[in-house]
């Protein structure tokens, strides 16, 4: 991890793993002929209680005498301009501060306080997520030559005790103990169950199995990269073509790991890319499919066309996108089970933006009578994949209320829908059957009623 005369940045939240860390790699500094500096990133999302960090990590570096690097940001503006998750926010924000204070003050590591239980944290999170076989690596003691952490073979209270033992002072992050994150459940729920009545050692075993996970992603990745490549067609810095016929030539999991590398070089790296993307991208490629469209995490588009498999990467704004020639107007896009996570999709011809998510519930008289813009399904009524195309000569279907069939073209007459906006009107197909004029009406059959228990929430939103 570190080699002699490194200058090392060193994370420090001012919590114990990171104080420890920073103690560690100070009583080896005169051995190792190391440098050290540290970092504090205050994301600005608790408050006083972030303030007190911040000065508790700067009185720190006071009194060891070393040079101190803090900073705060506005992590929920970035987290409302960006539109991601307020943790993918907190970690970019801190990602970028360690990469500007490499550049601008010469370090050569990052040191981060990562032990044996975050790993094994992880690793469950990933599995209840339903995540692919990557996720089971963990974390990697060391990325891109330059992350490293020097912890992650320690259990946390291997730590613990250290820290008590050595009388080192540190701070508490209230927000540890809240039950409502995953993550924190798993650790104060979920652990102590497996523990203490399955396996005393679950946290070594579980990061025993990323250590070989890790292994075997390794050893496979130069069969991987030969096959990628004889499977590419082509290659831009935001779109890949990869071969059909040789991807289904490919087993299974060889073609997962095509795909997903495919995603990485387009999108930067596969985060939020999980087991069910991959599976969503593999049923494009099945016999007797039809063509058809993914929408994938970070604004990444998958399609067929022809012999080719296209991964592309949207643009950020989709105004900006190559508008379609004025008779383009035909599109058709397939909409997956959703998981855990919502899926979103995204019809660049219409600019609109539809997010599916789904749940369970008891009171299904509470969802009737969503707006123009809110939808909700039976999902036992569906046969997935769905599909979303746009509006096709001789189109019928059964509106909710109105005890029959008629032709959609009527029904827009009807409803005085400008001849403009019809032929873009997205239509959700379930079997044969149309179940939602998107933005206006869904069918009878569709229908929540008394008996639903499982339910499908579609929401149109404009981009």
């Amino acid at each position: 991890m570190i080699a002699p005369h490194d200058t090392v940045l060193v994370g420090v939240s001012g919590g114990t793993d990171s104080v420890v860390l920073l103690h560690v790699l100070l009583e080896l500094a005169p051995v190792l002929s190391i440098r050290l500096g540290i970092a504090h990133l205050n994301h600005g999302l608790r408050g006083k209680d972030a303030d007190r960090d911040a000065d508790f990590v700067a009185s720190l570096a006071g009194r060891l005498q070393l040079p101190f690097h803090g900073h705060k940001e506005d992590t929920r503006r970035y987290q409302k301009r960006h539109r991601i998750s307020m943790e993918e926010a907190a970690r970019r924000l801190r990602y970028a501060f360690f990469d500007s204070l490499c550049a601008n003050h010469g370090y050569e590591k990052v040191a981060l306080g990562h032990h044996a239980d975050d790993n094994a944290e992880l690793i469950l999170m990933q599995l209840i997520r339903g995540a692919g076989l990557a996720s089971m690596a963990g974390i990697p003691p060391t990325r891109d030559a330059k992350i490293i952490r020097p912890l992650i073979r320690l259990s946390q209270r291997q730590i613990l005790d250290y820290c008590h033992a050595a009388g080192h002072s540190y701070v508490t992050d209230n927000t540890n103990f809240d039950r409502q994150p995953l993550r924190n459940r798993i650790r104060r729920e979920l652990i102590p169950v497996l523990r203490n009545e399955f396996n005393p050692a679950v946290v070594q075993s579980l990061n025993r199995l990323s250590d070989i996970v890790r292994d075997e992603l390794h050893w496979t990745e130069n069969l991987v990269e030969a096959q990628f490549r004889s499977t590419v067609t082509g290659m831009q810095a935001d779109r890949a073509q990869l071969s059909v016929e040789k991807l289904r030539s490919c087993a299974p999991a060889l073609q997962r790991r095509i795909i997903r590398k495919a995603i990485a070089r387009v999108k930067g790296d596969l985060r939020h890319i999980g087991f069910v993307h991959s599976e969503a991208v593999l049923q494009l490629l099945a016999p007797g499919a039809a063509g058809g469209c993914v929408h994938l995490p970070g604004r990444i588009q998958v399609q067929t066309s022809g012999s080719e498999l296209i991964v592309v990467r949207l643009p950020a704004d989709p105004r900006k996108a190559s508008p379609p020639a004025p008779t383009a107007h035909r599109f058709r896009y397939t909409v997956r089970l959703p998981s855990a996570e919502p899926l979103t999709l995204f019809l660049q011809e219409t600019g609109l933006k539809v997010v599916f998510s789904s749940f369970v519930t008891d009171t299904p008289n509470q969802l009737r009578g969503a707006g123009q813009q809110q939808a909700f399904f039976d999902m036992d009524k569906l046969r997935f994949p769905l599909v979303m195309r746009n509006v096709l000569p001789g189109d019928r279907f059964a509106p909710l209320g109105a005890g029959g069939t008629q032709k959609v073209k009527k029904y827009f007459i009807d409803h005085k829908v400008p001849r403009k906006q019809r032929v873009r009107c997205p239509l959700l197909i379930s079997g044969q059957q149309i179940v939602w004029v998107v933005g206006h009406r869904i069918a009878e059959a569709a229908k929540v009623t008394i008996a639903t228990q499982r339910v499908l929430k579609a929401e149109v939103q404009v981009v």
